[in-house]
């Protein structure tokens, strides 16, 4: 047991290679007792997970769930399982995994920690698929735990991070910039380098940032505020593109999140080019992902379509939206899928469909991850200026 506690530290430092050498040294001792055999194949799954091999983490878990008894432990994996195909971007099995989870986790209530970090994901999933209220309810339970542990800085930074999310959904910005900024001076404390987590919080911050400083755009008395508050969020937004790819998470649904709130903030900007030049990487990586949920794939068309109109090139803007009519198209075929009870104790929502993988000519309704830009409320109305506001996307 010794062995995997240090194997799970390891991991949790990015020390990959001294990782794996703790696993190959506990494996003997892990043959004999199930418990410890599911813990290391969970350890396994994890580290194959941060090491940019999904399928192989994904093997991992599916093993480490075969013989595993102990509801607290199937809880650990059905969570770690949900966070690998959330950073795939397939949302609907992570949704499943989430609730299975969870479902585990709280009969009884074993490992608090684990709950919260649960709690987390599951909320952020939520606000990525416009269910505030369940997002509300999971950060509320989470809420009152992780107040038990003040001294463990990862949780206390990722609360913020949810916390601030949560109040981004609901345009409520000045809310959102407390969380995020605490969330990063939390993040640059810890006593290892957490790349991923510290991009995240760059962007989101970078994203509430542009949201201000597109509704000061406006009005001459906070024009210049809003440019410097713009500028402030695309250096953050490059900083956080920077970290992930620094961190080999350029496949990861992370990447393709701070890189659509970084090409809103072009189109907010005014700034045409540096969009086109994002929608064209967006569309590179979206291609790229294999498990990419077909919303988030019909979003990114969609955006390249507007984009490529606005700066002049109708004939690639035709081809683009040809592909987002054809994945809408396919979207269609396959149909909702059946309903399934919250675990959150919400009305039943509707799934959406499960993700294929992409042909090579397609396109198509929008997901939470590539939202359209509207203004705050902070904008004068009338008068709409055609870098901040986009043409509506007429009816299917």
């Amino acid at each position: 047991m010794e062995s995997l506690t240090s194997a799970q530290q390891a991991l949790g430092s990015y020390s990959f290679e001294l990782c794996l050498q703790w696993l190959k040294h506990a494996m003997p001792d892990c043959q004999a007792d199930p418990v410890k055999r599911c813990l290391l194949l969970n350890n396994l799954g994890l580290y194959h997970r941060k090491n940019g091999n999904p399928e192989k983490a994904a093997r991992f878990f599916e093993q480490a769930l075969q013989d595993c008894q102990p509801s607290w432990l199937r809880g650990r994996i059905f969570a770690n399982w949900g966070v690998l195909e959330h950073r795939r971007g397939n949302l609907v099995a992570a949704r499943r995994l989430y609730q299975d989870a969870l479902n585990c986790c709280s009969q009884p209530v074993e490992d608090e920690k684990a709950v919260v970090r649960l709690c987390i994901n599951f909320a952020r999933l939520h606000v990525q698929q416009d269910r505030g209220v369940q997002a509300d309810t999971l950060l509320r339970r989470a809420r009152g735990l992780v107040a038990k542990y003040p001294d463990d800085a990862m949780l206390e930074c990722r609360y913020h991070l949810a916390m601030g999310r949560a109040a981004m959904a609901g345009r409520r910005l000045a809310k959102a910039e407390v969380d995020f900024v605490q969330a990063i001076r939390v993040v640059q404390k810890l006593d290892y380098f957490e790349p991923v987590l510290l991009a995240q919080c760059r962007s989101e911050l970078a994203n509430c940032y542009s949201l201000q400083a597109f509704g000061q755009l406006d009005v001459s008395e906070t024009k210049k505020d809003g440019l410097e508050r713009g500028d402030q969020a695309e250096n953050l937004f490059c900083e956080a593109l920077e970290l992930l790819e620094g961190a080999e998470q350029s496949q990861s649904l992370e990447y393709i999140e701070a890189l659509s709130l970084a090409m809103d903030h072009s189109v907010r900007t005014g700034q045409w080019e540096n969009a086109e030049t994002r929608v064209q990487k967006l569309l590179e990586r979206v291609t790229a992902t294999e498990h990419l949920e077909i919303g988030i794939r019909i979003s990114a068309w969609e955006r390249a379509t507007l984009i490529l109109r606005q700066v002049g090139k109708p004939q690639l803007a035709e081809r683009a939206q040809r592909r987002q009519t054809a994945l809408l198209k396919q979207q269609r075929e396959k149909g909702p899928q059946p309903s399934e009870t919250s675990p959150v104790q919400e009305p039943p929502l509707a799934e959406p469909p499960t993700p294929e993988p992409e042909p090579p000519g397609a396109a198509g309704p929008r997901t939470p991850v590539l939202r359209k830009v509207r203004a705050t409320p902070a904008a004068v109305p009338g008068e709409s200026p055609p870098r901040a506001r986009l043409p509506r996307k007429p009816q299917p």
